[in-house]
């Protein structure tokens, strides 16, 4: 229902890693699946500050014009910033991974280590921005698990979690996004044998992360067009 409203415009903050890219794509291809016409804007970091701790990027924010924030990977305990955007009425959605120890009263944060429902400690940003996906739909989050399996990878998470290893398990097998599969190509080869939590570890992710870290915001938004759009032309 909120998704429908026409005058809903989203930001989603790409954080600066791996995992902040896949998560932040994991949303935007789920948001754009369930409406296509929803309005988004993709807000990058300029420098390596992970979350909402920069004050330009703050202000780009703040002057966008958006409803509604989104930070996958980052953010559980900016209460300060939570409250700048809260005041703005610029609503803020936190889904994070990282250790923290109280909810923000001014932000609705999604957080593995937060609840003690929640057995799998050693998550991704992408994990737990992918189970938030299953909640809005289902059917479209389990097409994308090829991305989570690359994010617990980038994040260098403990793959002998069992949830982890099913999601390299069903990762290799359902390699769907058109973007990681030229990768793979190009760095691994064409024999499946040779695709594994090592060969990506060392032979593909090195280069997304090169790309993420360094500073042309337009092959940045390049890398991100090409894994959330899948279009040839990135």
């Amino acid at each position: 229902v909120i998704l429908s409203n026409i005058d809903l415009y989203i930001g989603i903050l790409m954080d600066i890693d791996g995992d902040g890219l896949y998560s932040s794509v994991l949303m935007y291809k789920t948001l754009k699946h369930i409406n296509p016409k929803c309005k988004i804007k993709v807000f990058l970091h300029k420098n390596r500050v992970h979350g909402l701790n920069d004050e330009s990027l703050m202000d780009e924010i703040l002057s966008s014009g958006i409803n509604l924030l989104i930070v996958p990977d980052a953010s559980s305990g900016d209460f300060k910033q939570h409250k700048v955007l809260h005041d703005n009425n610029i609503d803020c959605v936190c889904v994070d991974h990282h250790p923290h120890f109280e909810y923000s009263p001014y932000a609705t944060v999604v957080n593995n280590q937060l609840s003690d429902n929640v057995i799998n400690k050693n998550g991704s940003g992408a994990l737990v921005t992918f189970k938030m996906c299953q909640m809005l739909d289902n059917k479209f989050a389990n097409t994308m698990i090829d991305i989570v399996w690359f994010s617990l990878l980038s994040d260098i998470m403990d793959m002998s979690s069992m949830e982890n290893r099913v999601f390299s398990y069903w990762g290799k097998r359902k390699l769907k996004n058109k973007f990681l599969i030229a990768m793979v190509n190009k760095f691994i080869g064409s024999n499946p044998d040779d695709l594994n939590n090592e060969s990506i570890s060392w032979k593909v992710q090195p280069k997304i992360s090169a790309i993420i870290r360094q500073e042309d915001d337009k092959i940045k938004q390049k890398l991100f067009l090409a894994l959330a759009t899948e279009k040839d032309e990135y």
